[in-house]
């Protein structure tokens, strides 16, 4: 079990998007990563399942996520 934490939901099913990110700009990167997000926001978040790192991402990635999880919901999210 990848990053199985006791009571904490990390880890879990892993999905992505079919891409080269090294030929990507910065600004691709984010609008991509944002909208994957917001699609997958009724799976992911604090009381479901949590995001983790996986190939190809990095902390900006994980921040990106993050930062468009509020922007989806329709009430505050605490931050993790």
């Amino acid at each position: 079990m990848e990053m199985c934490g006791g009571e904490h939901p990390f880890g879990g099913a892993k999905g992505g998007i079919i891409c080269d990110p090294h030929k990507m700009s910065m600004g691709e990167l984010e609008r991509m990563t944002r909208r994957y997000t917001a699609e997958l926001f009724e799976f992911i978040g604090p009381e479901k399942d949590v995001p983790a790192p996986d190939v190809n991402t990095n902390e900006q990635t994980m921040a990106w996520i993050m930062d468009t999880i509020p922007c989806t919901c329709a009430k505050p999210v605490p931050r993790w």
